[in-house]
């Protein structure tokens, strides 16, 4: 043992205190300081010796035995972990065993690791413990890989999935339209049959016998009843399946994040504006004599945070989850409010008017976000159809028509203080009863409808 060491061990110990030795910081650097003249393996050793903790393990001795222990056990675990020769280990603990208690406990005797108790085979399960946890991490990483790429597996054939049913969606949508152009094409040939057959029954009598002036005025009347039955006929196919609105509504808005763009507006000012909208659509419930309760809730997360989404179809993925918790409504429309100017829309699963799953993208205009445009959007939800005129949508001539006809309405310009036109309050169940001359307007926006999708079609 060196005494010269010893001796600087406990000349720290008695001016700094035996506390010193549980603060291994501190006593590197006054050991440092003390001991610069002995010998560089020795300090080396001490210095393995204190970053160990090794004073903390023998202050926990209850015995001379126990310390002995210990002190092998340290010995052989400052031997594994640094290769500083075993002799140099025994001694730096036997100095340290003195400079703590005043004596050294005798060494065990010399033997093989398996005979020194249940220390030196410690070590080797630690050894073994530090490999399972590799092992453990490794396992995890490669677990957490697999579930990864199951999950985006999953995620990827979802999305095709939804792409796919969109895709089939537009062709029995485009079926549909098909359908009912031929069926058109149909009445409109049997109208034409029914003019020539009247007519020619007309033209082949003889002059003195024919039809006088009241006669020619029942056959017109005739004509017009049967065109009329055939432009009905055309309406009861276009109102076939599409709901009715009426009973409870509940409107969802969110305040969105979208594709980046955070949401900053005041909630108080979104909420004004989503109220205001709400006002609209009972002023026109009202004048259709309809009897609706819709109210509104905006939507955020419980602490407060907004949702995030980068497009229409993760809206339109979480229409279903959201309806389930109102169940006690008739209908739920959901809006997703987004912070920046844009143009708004509406995107249904079904054709409009037939299935309820939709999500509608709700932009701010130049001057915040407009009640009109979410009233127009509503009524698109419940099943009310443009009336603007749009390339592939509606017709330039049924808008000028239109507005010839009846003046202006919501479906057309998305004015706070414009009305909801008896054609949508028809189709979305408002106006029970509907005129025939309401299917030139169907028939001009549907036709223009499917050649607009085949047109694009085509391109593709």
């Amino acid at each position: 043992m060196n005494t010269s060491l010893l001796a600087s061990i406990k000349w720290i110990i008695t001016k700094h205190g035996e506390n010193i030795l549980g603060d291994p910081i501190q006593l590197k650097k006054i050991f440092a300081n003390y001991t610069k003249n002995e010998p560089k393996e020795e300090r080396v050793a001490f210095g393995c010796c204190i970053e160990m903790g090794c004073y903390r393990k023998l202050k926990k001795a209850r015995n001379i035995n126990e310390r002995s222990q210990i002190k092998a056990d340290l010995a052989y675990k400052l031997h594994s972990s640094t290769g500083i020769n075993m002799s140099l280990c025994r001694d730096t603990l036997d100095m340290l065993d003195a400079a703590i208690f005043g004596d050294v406990a005798p060494a065990l005797p010399a033997a093989s690791p398996v005979q020194s108790s249940l220390k030196p085979s410690s070590h080797i399960w630690k050894k073994l413990e530090l490999k399972w946890v590799r092992l453990g991490i490794v396992a995890t990483l490669l677990i957490f890989l697999i579930f990864s790429f199951a999950f985006r597996t999953i995620t990827q054939s979802k999305k095709d999935l939804l792409d796919e049913t969109v895709d089939n969606r537009i062709e029995d949508r485009i079926e549909t339209l098909e359908r009912i152009a031929k069926h058109q094409e149909h009445i409109a040939g049997q109208l034409e049959q029914l003019r020539k057959q009247i007519a020619g029954e007309q033209s082949g009598q003889n002059p003195s016998v024919q039809n006088t002036a009241q006669q020619k005025t029942e056959n017109e009347s005739l004509i017009e009843k049967l065109q009329n039955d055939l432009l009905m006929e055309i309406l009861a196919i276009k109102r076939a399946n599409r709901r009715d609105i009426s009973g409870r509504i509940k409107v969802l808005v969110f305040p969105t994040n979208y594709r980046g763009s955070l949401f900053r507006m005041n909630l108080d000012t979104l909420r004004a504006s989503v109220q205001e909208g709400i006002q609209i659509i009972q002023e026109q419930a009202r004048k259709y004599n309809q009897n609706i309760s819709i109210d509104f809730d905006i939507v955020t997360a419980s602490n407060g945070l907004y949702v995030s989404i980068n497009s229409f179809q993760e809206g339109l993925r979480q229409f279903s989850r959201h309806r389930s918790r109102y169940m006690n409504y008739n209908h739920v429309v959901l809006v997703h409010a987004i912070d920046m100017v844009g143009r708004s829309y509406i995107i249904v699963a079904e054709p409009i008017g037939k299935n309820e799953e939709h999500i509608i993208m709700w932009f701010k205009g130049h001057d915040g976000f407009c009640a009109g445009t979410l009233a127009h959007e509503i009524f698109h939800a419940f099943g009310a159809e443009d009336l603007y005129y749009e390339q592939g949508v509606v017709p330039g001539n049924v808008e000028n028509y239109f507005k010839t006809l009846l003046g202006n309405s919501i479906m057309i310009d998305s004015h706070r203080y414009s009305n909801l036109d008896p054609i949508n309050a028809w189709l979305i169940g408002w106006n029970k009863n509907p005129e025939p001359w309401y299917a030139w307007f169907i028939n001009k926006r549907d036709n223009a409808v499917a050649l607009w999708v085949k047109d694009k079609e085509k391109v593709q």
